[in-house]
C-alpha cells in the first residue's frame, strides 16, 4: 500500500492547490455551446421553398414565355428613311399587319411581310403624321397592336410552345457513430449519440443548402452506378446578372432592382439573399428605407424590408456567402418560382443501426434525395463583385 502525500502544518491549512487534484469534481456545464446554434440562417432556401415529390431522378417542368414586345434592327450600316425591306433581331417576333413605333424618332410602321429565312420584314414607312427618319443599327423597335383592313381575314398565325426545363434529383447522406465503449460511458452534455445527430442534422441541412445555391447539374453513367448532383440557384441565373466590381451606390442598387423587378409575382414582393457586406453596405446610404419585420411566418426570423418603388424587397443574410467571390454577391429571388423536390419517400430522414453486424458501435445517417426546379430564370438576378459602398 503507497502512503498518499502528508501534509505539513502549513499545507495543511493551504487552499485548492494544497489537494490531490483527482479529487476534485469538475464543474462542468451540462450544455455544450455550437458556435451556430440556430440552424434557420443557413438553411434559408432549402426551408422556405415549396416542396413536391419527383418520382423519378430527372424531373423536368415546362415554361412558357409571350411574344415580346421588343426588337431590334439587325444592320451594321442601319437604313435611310426610304428603305422598306428591314433586317431585325428575330423576324418571328412580327406578324403581316403589326404596327411597329420606332421610340427614338416616333415615327410608326406598318408590317407588310414577314419573310423569317431571311430574319426580315417589309414594312409602310410613317403611316401617321410623323416623318420617316434613318435608322441605326441595333434601333429598338416597339411592336404594338396590328391594324386590319375592312372586312379582312384572319391576321398571320404567330404561336409560343413552352420550353423544357430539367434537372437532377442528388443522394446525399450523413453518416456518424459511436464505439460500444463511448455508448457506455457517462458524458456531460448527454449521451454521445444525442449530441451527434443533432449536430449531424445541422450538418446534412447545410450541405443541402449548398448544393441548392452553388450546385451545377451532371448525371455521371459511366461508373458502376449513376450518380447525379442538383444544379443550383446560381447556374440556373443566366439573364440578370449586375457586375459591380466596386464600392455599390444607392442608385446602382435601384437600377438593380428596376432589372429584377421587370417580372414578378403578384404581390410584387422578392427575397434578396445576400453576404453581410451588402447589408451593411445597404444600410449606410438606405437607413430611411429599412425596416425590421419581425419573424417572418414564412422564413422563421426577423428580417429587413427595403421599401423600393418597385416592389417589396426582403434582406437577409446568409452566412454561405463570404470570402472573396460570394462576399460581394447577392441573389434577388422570386421564392413563388422555387420548389425543392424530393424522391417519393426520401426526403431528410435519420436511419438508425445501419452499422454493420459484427462492428461493437452505433453507427446512424441521415439521407436526403433532394433536386432545385427553378421556375422562370427571368425573375431571378444577381449582383456581384460588390467590395464596399458609395
Amino acid at each position: 500500500m503507497t502512503l498518499g502525500s502528508i501534509l505539513t502544518s502549513t499545507a495543511a491549512t493551504a487552499a485548492t492547490d494544497g489537494i490531490l487534484q483527482a479529487r476534485r469534481i469538475v464543474d462542468m456545464s451540462d450544455t455544450i455551446m455550437s458556435l451556430d446554434p440556430d440552424i434557420a440562417p443557413l438553411t434559408v432556401f432549402s426551408h422556405s421553398m415549396k416542396k413536391k415529390v419527383a418520382t423519378n431522378p430527372k424531373f423536368d417542368w415546362m415554361e412558357i414565355e409571350h411574344l415580346p414586345n421588343w426588337d431590334s434592327i439587325s444592320h451594321s450600316g442601319g437604313y435611310n428613311p426610304g428603305d422598306i425591306v428591314l433586317v431585325v433581331a428575330h423576324a418571328a417576333y412580327f406578324k403581316a399587319t403589326d404596327t411597329v413605333k420606332v421610340p427614338r424618332t416616333a415615327e410608326v410602321m406598318r408590317v407588310l411581310t414577314v419573310n423569317l429565312g431571311a430574319g426580315t420584314i417589309t414594312v409602310d414607312r410613317s403611316i401617321g403624321a410623323t416623318p420617316a427618319a434613318a435608322l441605326n443599327d441595333s434601333e429598338p423597335l416597339l411592336i404594338m397592336a396590328n391594324a386590319q383592313a375592312e372586312f379582312a381575314g384572319a391576321p398571320d398565325i404567330r404561336t409560343v410552345q413552352p420550353t423544357n426545363a430539367y434537372n437532377y434529383l442528388q443522394n446525399t447522406d450523413t453518416a456518424f457513430g459511436a464505439s460500444g465503449d463511448l455508448i457506455a460511458s457517462d458524458l456531460y452534455g448527454g449521451p454521445e449519440q444525442d449530441l451527434q445527430r443533432r449536430e449531424n442534422a445541422f450538418i446534412h441541412l447545410e450541405k443541402i443548402e449548398k448544393s441548392i445555391i452553388f450546385g451545377e447539374r451532371s448525371e455521371d453513367l459511366t461508373g458502376a452506378k449513376p450518380i447525379r448532383t442538383t444544379g443550383g440557384i446560381l447556374e440556373f441565373i443566366t439573364t440578370n446578372i449586375t457586375p459591380v466590381g466596386g464600392a455599390l451606390s444607392q442608385a446602382a442598387f435601384e437600377i438593380f432592382l428596376r432589372n429584377g423587378f421587370r417580372y414578378s409575382n403578384a404581390k410584387r414582393e422578392k427575397l434578396f439573399i445576400c453576404s453581410r457586406l451588402l447589408v451593411s453596405v445597404i444600410s449606410t446610404w438606405a437607413n430611411a428605407r429599412l425596416m425590421t419585420v419581425q419573424k417572418d411566418k414564412t422564413f422563421g426570423l426577423n428580417i429587413t424590408e427595403y421599401v423600393s418603388p418597385h416592389g417589396r424587397v426582403l434582406i437577409m443574410p446568409h452566412y454561405l456567402f463570404e470570402g472573396a467571390t460570394y462576399g460581394g454577391m447577392g441573389i434577388l429571388t422570386d421564392m413563388t418560382e422555387l420548389t425543392f423536390r424530393f424522391g417519393k419517400g426520401r426526403d431528410t430522414r435519420l436511419l438508425t443501426g445501419v452499422q454493420l453486424p459484427d462492428e461493437d458501435g452505433i453507427k446512424d445517417m441521415y439521407r436526403t434525395s433532394f433536386g432545385l426546379e427553378f421556375g422562370l430564370e427571368k425573375k431571378h438576378s444577381l449582383i456581384t463583385g460588390v467590395t464596399g459602398a458609395i
